[in-house]
């Protein structure tokens, strides 16, 4: 079906577009790599996406999750196609000169895959889109959303806010998703995670978990001085528990040893 859709005039000629404006995809590419985003701090580059999806004439606004919306026509009915990508990065360029682009087209600096590759992916389809014969039957129900707090401790709340609260999300039927530079897979099915933070004051630290039936409990931790919040952790299923530690990621201003020691988050699965 795919194939037989890709060779219609009217795809073909704009899959070959995006071949003609390689050059042009790329700067735009480093320009919005260029406007940092780390988690929680999204917000420049929301509007300066936002900015974009209304200069190629999409009906575009941001929700109350800080998520970007654009709509190619005005159609609140739905139902949705969801076209998205993520607009935070693990890592923040600190200046323009942090992100590089070498003669050949290849981007160096934080987040240029991971995501700035599909926020440019659904800025050269916003483009493409509106000076497509018939776009309005095609791409009617097509909506593009750049979604905030993906990484880490974001938790995916931009795309929790959509799905659970926001009346666009309960209109959307399927989701597409761009995340990173890589087009050799589609990703259909994958491992998910229960996430728990856990509050300890204190270096060193050590900690047992137990885990019988369906009930994760955190019943032993031993560190000079240290003070552990009460917590019992639920989970879906019984068995083995898999722990991987992570940091919490602090504005850079308060990032420091201090910071890195009063938080661990882990991950059971």
């Amino acid at each position: 079906m795919l194939s037989e859709i890709a060779q219609t005039p009217a795809i073909s000629d704009a899959l070959q577009s995006f071949v003609r404006d390689k050059q042009r995809i790329t700067e735009q590419q480093l320009q919005l790599c260029r406007v940092a985003a780390p988690t929680f701090f999204e917000q420049k580059r929301a509007e300066w996406m936002l900015g974009q999806f209304r200069n190629f004439g999409w009906i575009a606004r941001i929700d109350r999750a800080g998520n970007v919306i654009a709509h190619p026509i005005e159609n609140r009915e739905g139902p949705y196609v969801a076209l998205t990508a993520h607009l935070d990065t693990v890592l923040a360029p600190r200046n323009n000169e942090e992100i590089s682009i070498d003669p050949d087209g290849r981007l160096h600096g934080p987040g240029v895959s991971d995501n700035g590759a599909g926020l440019a992916a659904l800025l050269a389809i916003a483009r493409l889109v509106p000076v497509i014969d018939g776009y309005e039957d095609l791409f009617g129900s097509l909506v593009l959303i750049a979604n905030v707090g993906e990484e880490g401790e974001g938790n995916l709340s931009g795309m929790r806010y959509l799905c659970r609260q926001s009346s666009t999300g309960s209109r959307i039927q399927s989701f597409l998703i761009l995340d990173g530079p890589n087009t050799d897979h589609i990703t259909s099915q994958a491992l998910a995670s229960r996430r728990f933070d856990v509050s300890i004051t204190g270096s060193r630290i050590r900690f047992t978990l137990w885990r019988a039936r369906s009930r994760c409990s955190l019943i032993k931790s031993w560190a000079p001085g240290a003070r552990v919040r009460p917590t019992t952790l639920e989970s879906s299923k019984a068995g083995p528990v898999s722990i991987r530690f992570l940091r919490r990621r602090e504005p850079r201003s308060t990032f420091g040893p201090r910071a890195r020691r009063r938080w661990t988050r882990f991950r059971a699965y």
